[in-house]
């Protein structure tokens, strides 16, 4: 599996003009392309994998998924679920 996700390049590149810190987090998060399942994506402990879901939503769609899915990397939501 490839570190940089293809299906999420457009939407973190908006993501880098619309919030400037949400893309500076996203830095530090690996972005993957994978299963997810029915879902557009899906955040880990790490990482955040899109799936082919995600390459049917709009751009803007895209870019909120993308963003929020960096917050829950950044506030470790998997790990303190776990």
């Amino acid at each position: 599996m490839s570190r940089h996700s293809a299906r999420a390049t457009r939407a973190l590149q908006r993501l880098s003009e619309a919030d400037p810190a949400l893309a500076a987090l996203s830095f530090w998060i690996d972005h993957r392309d994978g299963e997810t399942g029915d879902l557009p994506a899906r955040s880990g402990d790490a990482a955040i994998t899109y799936g082919a879901a995600f390459e049917t939503l709009s751009l803007a769609e895209q870019t909120g998924l993308a963003a929020h899915h960096i917050l829950h990397v950044a506030f470790r939501h998997a790990a303190r679920g776990a």
